[in-house]
């Protein structure tokens, strides 16, 4: 069947010009407002795009409402167990806000910072929210999140200091991006939106966008993160044209760039970026073979979680000391894979006060105060 002029354009700029070098290339899937609250297009699932997603090499970081998981439509459990799944196979999940309702104006299309009046929201009333969503996520999911997604990419630098003292590490909002907008918080921001609504009449010249998109602001950010919103992205949207969509979108990426295409997750791609010598300013995110971040929630009340980073595959030591630096206990000992690990401590027997936690690994070190305030 002969092509539209669109795909043949495609086709030159995907298959002919790879005879060319091609520069390295970071990629990440970010899928926002999981699951939103559409409950007539089925399956309310997140799988069918996994599936696809991880046959072609790539990894997805869903941005994830808290509230959702908590909502009548997902009360029977299947959201939380596919996002456990998920995580489990190297997946990411951000904290997308706490119900992407804006407190000021009952907006559901910001949160964080009120966009359509133009109104700061307090920095209490943003940790109120903050805090809410972050205990859902732990509950539900045991996951302290080291990434954040405000709803709407509406935030102001109240928001972006709150983040940064709840220990938040990663942002992806429409600022200033590759560089910390605050010490130890990073921000990638997003490139595109292609799939929002997809029709089969704009599939092809959506495609040829997206692919032009990548291969120009690809080279020049050394990244590119592809935007994706629920329920576009279930099987029963316009039977499953966004998984169609993507998958061939990720089929040319595949064989244009071949190895020089590596699929990371936000989290993942910021400590990669962090990493390279003229960006480590921050001292949360470069640091020897290990990153120690503070534990979350802190100040805790019975039960908190440890979060720390290995840049290789080691033996590790979790340790446990009381206010004056006796040892209390060994957490944690034995040989981790690199990535995030997250260790959830139960502070039974132990009396309100100060302790530290550290992380021993060859000769490095790492030490942070926790405080247990029953």
């Amino acid at each position: 069947m002969y092509k539209s002029w669109i795909m043949m354009i495609n086709w030159l700029l995907f298959a002919v010009l790879p005879i060319f070098a091609q520069n390295p290339l970071i990629f990440i899937v970010r899928v926002d407002d999981i699951l939103c609250r559409n409950t007539t297009i089925l399956p309310r699932s997140i799988k069918p795009f996994e599936t696809m997603v991880e046959s072609k090499g790539a990894k997805v970081t869903w941005a994830v409402i808290p509230h959702r998981l908590v909502e009548e439509a997902n009360r029977n459990g299947l959201l939380r167990q596919e996002l456990l799944q998920s995580m489990q196979k190297g997946h990411e999940i951000s904290q997308h806000g706490y119900n992407h309702i804006c407190p000021v104006c009952g907006s559901s299309n910001h949160e964080m910072y009120c966009s359509s009046r133009k109104i700061t929201i307090s920095y209490a009333e943003q940790e109120t929210l903050l805090g809410r969503g972050s205990e859902i996520l732990l509950d539900s999911l045991n996951l302290v999140p080291a990434s954040f997604v405000p709803p709407g990419h509406s935030a102001d630098q109240t928001t972006y200091t709150l983040l940064a003292d709840k220990n938040f590490h990663v942002l992806s909002t429409t600022t200033t991006t590759k560089s910390f907008i605050r010490p130890g918080l990073y921000n990638l921001s997003p490139h595109g939106e292609f799939t929002w609504a997809l029709k089969a009449d704009t599939y092809d010249a959506k495609l040829a966008q997206v692919l032009h998109d990548i291969r120009n602001r690809g080279d020049v950010d050394g990244y590119y993160c592809l935007l994706l919103h629920d329920y576009f992205i279930r099987q029963g949207y316009e039977n499953g044209i966004v998984i169609r969509w993507v998958g061939e979108m990720l089929d040319s990426l595949n064989t244009t760039y071949g190895s020089n295409i590596q699929y990371l997750t936000l989290s993942q791609a910021a400590l990669h970026f962090t990493n390279l010598s003229h960006l480590t300013n921050s001292p949360q995110m470069d640091r020897g073979t290990f990153i120690l971040h503070q534990n979350y929630p802190n100040p805790f009340n019975n039960r908190t979680t440890i979060i720390y980073e290995l840049l290789r595959p080691d033996f590790v030591e979790l340790i446990l000391y009381n206010a004056v630096g006796q040892q209390l206990d060994v957490l944690y000992s034995g040989s981790q894979s690199a990535g995030v690990h997250r260790f959830p401590f139960h502070s039974y027997g132990l009396a309100s006060g100060i302790y530290f936690y550290q992380i021993r690994m060859g000769d490095e070190i790492r030490t942070r105060r926790c405080l247990l305030s029953r």
